[in-house]
C-alpha cells in the first residue's frame, strides 16, 4: 500500500476563504449556484428520537428559526448566511432548495432543482464534511449526479469520544466521488485562474501555526484524464454555508472551529 501526508498548519483560515473564492468563480465563469440549507423550527423540535448529533444539534438551538414563514430573529442568528457570503448568494446565478432536516438532501428540492436545470455534474462543498456534506455526496451519486468533492472548502468536527470528522470523510470522498481536488484545482477545471479569483477575505485570530503529520490512505489505481467542467452541466452545490458552523460566535465553533481555520495540503 501506498501512503500519503496530509499537513495541517492551523492558524490561517481555509474554508471560509475557499468557499468564496468558489462562489466568486461561480459568478464570474457564469455556473449556477444550489444552496442547500440547514434549518429548525419549533415544531422539529417534537421529534421524538434521533441520532447523537441530531439530539445534540437540537439540545444547542443549531440552525433554529421562529418558523417556515418569518424572518423575526433571523438576521445575524446562527442560521443566517455568514456576511461575506451574502452578496454571492443574493446573486441570480443561485438557487437556494428548501431545506434538509437531518444530514441529505432527500427530504428537500435540490435534486429536483439541479434536474430542471439539466445539470449533470455537481462541485460539492460546505458544511460540515462527514454529515451533511457526505451525505448529500451519497444522495447525488445514486440519483445519477458525477459529484466532485472540494477537499479544503469543508471542515468537520473532532471530538474526544467520536474521532475526526474530517478525517473520515476525506476517505469516503476518496472512495467515492468522481475527483476530491483543492480549491485552486477546483477553479483551474471551472476555467479560471485562481490567482485572479478576488474575494472579501476572512481571517480569525488563532494560535501560532502547528503542523501535524498523518500517513494512510489507498494507492492510486489508475490516472484519471484532466478534470474540466462546462457551466451549462456543471453546478456548485454548498451545504450548510450558515454563521452556526462558519463564524466564531456559532454553536459549534468550539467543535469545528479548528478544522475551519486550518489549512489542508493533500500532496
Amino acid at each position: 500500500m501506498g501512503s500519503c501526508r496530509r499537513k495541517r498548519y492551523r492558524g490561517n483560515n481555509d474554508t471560509v476563504n475557499n468557499l468564496e473564492k468558489l462562489l466568486a468563480a461561480a459568478a464570474e465563469m457564469g455556473y449556477l449556484v444550489f444552496v442547500s440549507p440547514h434549518y429548525y423550527y419549533p415544531f422539529d423540535h417534537k421529534w421524538e428520537f434521533g441520532g447523537s448529533l441530531e439530539l445534540l444539534m437540537h439540545s444547542i438551538g443549531m440552525f433554529d428559526r421562529e418558523g417556515p414563514l418569518t424572518l423575526e430573529g433571523f438576521d445575524g442568528s446562527g442560521a443566517d448566511w455568514l456576511d461575506v457570503y451574502k452578496p454571492y448568494l443574493e446573486a441570480e446565478n443561485v438557487v437556494v432548495a428548501n431545506p434538509h432536516k437531518v444530514y441529505g438532501p432527500e427530504q428537500n428540492d435540490l435534486v429536483l432543482q439541479l434536474r430542471k436545470r439539466k445539470i449533470d455534474r455537481v462541485i460539492l462543498g460546505g458544511m460540515s464534511a462527514n454529515l451533511c456534506v457526505e451525505a448529500h455526496m451519497r444522495e447525488l451519486l445514486e440519483s445519477g449526479f458525477d459529484v466532485t468533492v472540494v477537499s479544503d472548502a469543508t471542515a468537520g468536527a473532532t471530538l474526544p469520544d467520536m474521532g475526526d470528522g474530517y478525517a473520515a470523510a476525506l476517505t469516503n470522498f476518496k472512495f467515492m466521488a468522481s475527483a476530491v481536488p483543492n480549491t485552486e484545482e477546483a477553479i483551474s477545471a471551472m476555467g479560471m485562474n485562481p490567482s485572479t479569483v478576488a474575494i472579501t477575505g476572512t481571517t480569525y485570530p488563532t494560535d501560532p501555526p502547528a503542523v501535524v503529520e498523518r500517513t494512510g490512505g489507498a494507492r492510486r489505481m489508475e490516472e484519471k484524464p484532466p478534470l474540466s467542467f462546462d457551466p451549462e452541466t456543471t453546478a456548485i452545490v454548498l451545504t450548510d454555508l450558515q454563521n452556526d458552523f462558519l463564524s466564531p460566535n456559532g454553536v459549534t465553533w468550539g467543535v469545528v472551529g479548528e478544522s475551519v481555520t486550518e489549512v489542508i495540503t493533500i500532496p
